[in-house]
């Protein structure tokens, strides 16, 4: 049996480092979005979505008392090609990335705790990229040619279902959430996907080891300085990482800015206060004042104008 003691003495690498600020600092802001995305998980009801290929341009025919039940049928014949995604199991598995990028951080492996960043923010794009579509509106197949993008979209979730995807990256994610004016405004404001294009490139580095600096260090007590620094830089990223993608994803779906005594009560049958409807969890609006308007005011500017919750 191999004795990793040889070459690595986690417990003196925790030792030494466990007393400085930016090492705890991030040790526990992993810690805090670990817990997050646990109560995001278990709080939201929605996990199951339903994305569908679209036969033929929807009709634009207001439904009136004669012709909707023609109208109904002909959508939902539309439709017949559909499948469930589960979005919860890829929340889980964004959480369980987290937990291996805290015990990298932890023995200062610092070129996995990229490699392991790179997969977080990908599955988290994947996560945004189902809900966006899930939420299909008229504008997204109203010509033939946008018709023929959406059903590749698509095609790309049905694969990914039957583990079959392939050669699908941020950029093929980022160019279908630009389609939507609104996001597509807030990434031109603050330079929101032009950030993602910038740090992909230094994940990538370490995830390929493109240089002999992108290795992990074997005596990080050697490099006390360096490394402590790198500690500031992920933890600056990671923060806007989780800033940036969930505000896209509250903005896609505001059901996951809701207080959990909503569903709670509509789950046991009594009809909840309207009001609480458009409440928003306590845990949100920290996250929101604490996190996305930190990164910029704009971001929480772009939720209060474009949900329907009642963001303070």
């Amino acid at each position: 049996m191999s004795d990793f003691s040889i070459f690595c003495n986690d417990d003196k690498i925790i030792e030494i480092y466990r007393t400085h600020s930016e090492y705890k600092e991030l040790i526990e802001n992993i810690r805090n979005y670990y817990d997050f995305l646990f109560c995001i998980q278990e709080n939201n009801f929605h996990q199951i979505v339903t994305i569908s290929m679209i036969e033929n341009i929807p009709s634009l025919v207001k439904i009136n008392n004669e012709n909707y039940r023609t109208l109904i049928f002909e959508e939902l014949k539309n439709r017949m090609n559909f499948k469930h995604i589960d979005l919860g199991s890829i929340m889980g598995n964004c959480r369980t990335t987290l937990y291996s990028i805290f015990r990298t951080v932890e023995v200062v492996n610092l070129a996995d705790t990229f490699t392991l960043l790179r997969k977080f923010k990908d599955d988290m794009f994947l996560f945004i990229y189902f809900l966006r579509l899930s939420n299909m509106n008229e504008h997204d197949v109203d010509s033939i040619e946008k018709l023929k993008v959406w059903n590749k979209h698509v095609k790309n979730a049905f694969d990914w279902s039957s583990n079959q995807m392939r050669n699908v990256y941020s950029k093929h994610i980022i160019s279908l959430l630009l389609t939507d004016p609104s996001i597509n405004k807030i990434s031109e404001e603050i330079g929101l996907f032009k950030y993602f294009d910038g740090f992909t490139k230094t994940l990538n580095n370490h995830a390929h080891s493109n240089g002999i600096s992108f290795l992990n260090k074997l005596n990080p007590e050697f490099i006390l300085k360096p490394s402590l620094e790198t500690f500031e830089f992920i933890n600056q990223n990671l923060n806007i990482i989780m800033g940036y993608l969930f505000s896209i994803i509250f903005y896609l779906s505001d059901d996951y800015l809701m207080d959990p005594e909503y569903n709670d009560l509509s789950s046991i049958d009594i009809t909840p206060e309207e009001n609480l409807l458009y409440k928003v969890s306590p845990m949100i609006q920290g996250f929101i004042d604490n996190v996305i308007n930190r990164i910029d005011p704009k971001l929480k500017t772009f939720l209060v104008e474009n949900t329907a919750m009642n963001i303070e």
